[in-house]
């Protein structure tokens, strides 16, 4: 008897082993071949998806390091804890993404259109955000160290908003929903002022 339920818990953990993995390879290639929008966990490194509508897509914690999103649209999509190291997103849609917690070291969002987007941990190290729109965005606890925010615009109404945390530094005129605890080291294009 015990064997033969040693047999059957041992028959059901291989079986579950062998559905898991082809299902994610399917699943990738199901996303690649534009079947769905949804592959969260998915590697994906150096995807071409330029101008892909991906609004809404499920990406969380996929692997899209050095992926090509050039004019794509993903617009309340979900990146969070994704790798989108030195991707390309720029002039992107990103309005109301989910990018929390997503490492972006390099990343390029040049002219990308991310209002109301949620940076919320996002390491954007180095990345090149030159006339970003991040109107309503959030970036608490983002690291914006060597980012390049030139000519980036961010028109909330709230001038107070653009705190970075920390007591005695200046307020640089950066209009976010909300920046507590940013991190920014070295960042072009942030005009402090006193």
């Amino acid at each position: 008897m015990r064997r033969l339920a040693a047999i059957t818990i041992l028959g059901l953990v291989m079986s579950g082993g062998c559905w898991t993995v082809p299902a994610r390879a399917q699943d990738a290639e199901a996303f690649l071949a534009g079947k769905t929008n949804d592959c969260p966990g998915c590697k994906l490194p150096g995807a071409q998806l330029k101008r892909r509508n991906l609004a809404g897509a499920d990406l969380a914690g996929a692997n899209l390091a050095g992926a090509t999103f050039h004019r794509a649209v993903l617009r309340g999509a979900n990146l969070s804890g994704a790798d989108l190291t030195n991707a390309n997103l720029n002039k992107t849609d990103l309005l109301q993404a989910n990018l929390s917690r997503a490492k972006m070291n390099g990343a390029m969002l040049f002219e990308a259109e991310a209002g109301r987007a949620d940076f919320t941990g996002a390491d954007l190290t180095e990345a090149m955000m030159g006339s970003i729109r991040l109107t309503g965005g959030k970036l608490d606890r983002a690291n914006l160290t060597e980012a390049d925010l030139g000519g980036a615009l961010n028109q909330a109404p709230d001038r107070r908003a653009g705190s970075f945390g920390w007591p005695g530094e200046a307020v640089p005129d950066f209009r976010a929903r909300s920046c507590r605890h940013t991190r920014c080291a070295g960042c072009d294009g942030l005009n402090a002022r006193k």
